[in-house]
Order: C-alpha cells, then sequence, then structure tokens
C-alpha cells in the first residue's frame, strides 16, 4: 500500500498543485510505457513517475487515445494502472480517486460486448472484481455513499456472488454505524438515528442471508450476521449464527472475528467462561490484536483474576500491536484478494 500511496501523491499533486503546468507538454505515449511498466511487473511508483506533468486533461486524452485503438487486453491493463492509482489517493481525497476510478471504468467498459452474455465467465469475473475492490477501497476510508455505486455495478455482473453480496452488507452496515444516537440531543433527533440505524442494519442482515443462500459455505457473510444480529440485541440468534460460522471459518481474519464476536455474546449473556474461551481463540488466531487481548483482561479482571489480567496486559505491552482485521471490519477495508487476483490475470 505505500508504494500505491507515494504513486498516488506523485499524481495528485501534479493535479492539484497546477505545477503541471509549468513543465513542458508532456507527450502522451510516456502513458502507454507507465501502462507497459506496471503490466510486466513493475512497481507502480516507478511507472508513474514519468506522469507527474499529467493534469486531468492529459490523462483523458490518453485514454481516449487508448480505447479508439480497440486492443482490449492492454485497456484491462490500463484499468488496472488506473485502479491503483486510484487505491493509493483514495486515502488522501475520495474525490481524486473517483476521477481515476472514472477513467478505468471507461477503458473498461471499452473491452465489453454490447450484450453480457457474449462475454466468458473469466471476463466477467474480472469487471466485476474490478468494481469491487472500487467499492471497497471507499469502504476502506469509510465513505459507503460513494462505495454503493461501484458495488451495485459489480453486481449487476455477479448477481448471486457471495462476496459482493457481503461487501454490500457490509456497506449498509458502515452506513448505519454513523447513526448513533449517542451523538445526538433532542429526543427526537435520538429516535430519527435509532430508526435510521435499525433500518441500515436490517438491510445488512438482509443482505447477508442472501449472500448465505448464493454460498451456504461463505463464513464472512455468517459471521458479519451474527454481529448484526449481536447489534440489535438478538443475542440468541447472535450466539447461534456465530456458533455455526466458527468452524466454517479458514482464514486468520475471519476465525479472529468470530472468536471475537462470539465472546462478545457469551460476556453479555454473562456466561464468562465461554466468553474467556472464545477471546483466548481470537486471541490465538491474531496474537497482536489489543481488541483481543483487552477483552481477554477485561473478563479476567472481572471473574477474579486480576494476576492474570496484569499478566496478559504486561506480555502484551511487550509485543507490536496490529489490529487491521478489527479496523477493517470497524472502518471498512479493502478487498485485498481481489486486487491479488487482479494483478495476477493482468500480469500473466
Amino acid at each position: 500500500m505505500i508504494g500505491r500511496a507515494i504513486a498516488g501523491i506523485i499524481v495528485m499533486s501534479a493535479c492539484v498543485s497546477g505545477l503541471a503546468a509549468q513543465a513542458p507538454e508532456p507527450r502522451l505515449d510516456a502513458y502507454d510505457a507507465a501502462v507497459k511498466s506496471y503490466a510486466s511487473g513493475g512497481y507502480l511508483t516507478a511507472a508513474v513517475v514519468p506522469l507527474q506533468a499529467f493534469t486531468r486533461k492529459h490523462f483523458d486524452a490518453a485514454v481516449e487515445r487508448l480505447v479508439a485503438r480497440k486492443d482490449h487486453r492492454f485497456a484491462e491493463a490500463a484499468a488496472m494502472f488506473q485502479l491503483e492509482i486510484g487505491l493509493g489517493v483514495v486515502g488522501l481525497s475520495s474525490a481524486a480517486a473517483a476521477g481515476h476510478f472514472d477513467l478505468g471504468q471507461k477503458l473498461l467498459r471499452s473491452t465489453q460486448p454490447r450484450l453480457h452474455a457474449d462475454a466468458t465467465q473469466d471476463q466477467l469475473t474480472f469487471w466485476a472484481t474490478w468494481y469491487g475492490v472500487v467499492g471497497s477501497a471507499f469502504l476502506s476510508v469509510n465513505d459507503p455513499p460513494r462505495a454503493r455505486p461501484w458495488i451495485e455495478k459489480a453486481l449487476d455482473l455477479r448477481p448471486q456472488s457471495a462476496p459482493l453480496l457481503t461487501l454490500l452488507g457490509a456497506a449498509e452496515e458502515l452506513d448505519a454505524a454513523s447513526w448513533n444516537p449517542a451523538l445526538w440531543t433532542t429526543t427526537s433527533q435520538k429516535t430519527r438515528a435509532m430508526m435510521q440505524r435499525n433500518r441500515g442494519l436490517a438491510s445488512a442482515a438482509q443482505n447477508y442471508r442472501t449472500a448465505l443462500q448464493s454460498d451456504p459455505s461463505y463464513a464472512l457473510a455468517e459471521i458479519r450476521l451474527g454481529r448484526v444480529q449481536f447489534l440489535r440485541r438478538d443475542l440468541e440468534e447472535a450466539r447461534a449464527t456465530l456458533e455455526r460460522a466458527q468452524p466454517r471459518a479458514e482464514e486468520p481474519g475471519h476465525r479472529y472475528l468470530a472468536a471475537l464476536f462470539l465472546g462478545a455474546v457469551y460476556q453479555e449473556q454473562d456466561n464468562l467462561a465461554a466468553a474467556r474461551a472464545a477471546y483466548e481463540r481470537a486471541l490465538a488466531s491474531v496474537p497482536e490484536s489489543q481488541t483481543a487481548a483487552v477483552a481477554l483482561g477485561y473478563v479476567e479482571l472481572i471473574t477474579g483474576r486480576p494476576d492474570r489480567a496484569q499478566a496478559l496486559a504486561q506480555a502484551f505491552a511487550a509485543t507490536t500491536a496490529d489490529d487491521r482485521h478489527w479496523w477493517a471490519y470497524k472502518n471498512g477495508g479493502l478487498d485485498e484478494a481481489g486486487l491479488a487476483w487482479l494483478r495476477e490475470r493482468i500480469r500473466q
């Protein structure tokens, strides 16, 4: 991510600061060379350096020129190039990232047949994954309104995709989190916020259920469904859902979330022994998790084991905290798996 961020900063600063206007008029074929460098496996940072003098006008012209060539394979590589640049700047400016994503979409659409029925499954998967990664990029900066249209475009291509349906549910869940009644002052404002929050959580839950209907083995949808049920105070449903999901979770991050969320349910139900075991499983999956360490320490403390709580705190203080799985859930996260698949396909 650091390389993409540096590259994005270079491009965005050139476009926004106006310094590019002072440089000689850039050659549009520099764009083609940059895409070739990226597609051949070169570092994005190095590939984008020759484009420092490019303004939005130059990017538009270079993309128009490439689209006119009707070289679909190269257009796909250029769409990935624009995606990577957008990912680099999204944390600094959603609007700047959206400009790069829009250019990537233009390139991508130039490769699509008039009828999706004429596309291969590989093409459909590539386009849908590309749109999904863009949506997840906006979720990663907690911007559900910008994320949702891109995820819906992906679902237009792959309507039964459990990961995409789960991504849409995550957008609804993040949106619901912004309606926190505690942030409002009047009774009417608190009531409205609660209604909006419940509506968003219900919509998220429906998307997770639809994802599970499409693929009952997709553990992340079930894990997130269990968390939504917990947030809605449906504790028995949440417990049953998370207990089903836990043995299905194969990725360490998913096992961590399932155990962490299940521990919270047990704790709320005053089943502290089960909560302790769940938090221990979460910490075993992600030993650097501060969230799991704090939760486990609290359970040890309230069950009369302050020595264990203190030992846990001291042991954790000696390590480097890394709670990326929790924050990816809490604030939204980039679809790293989808991005890795897109890169591999382009660089074959």
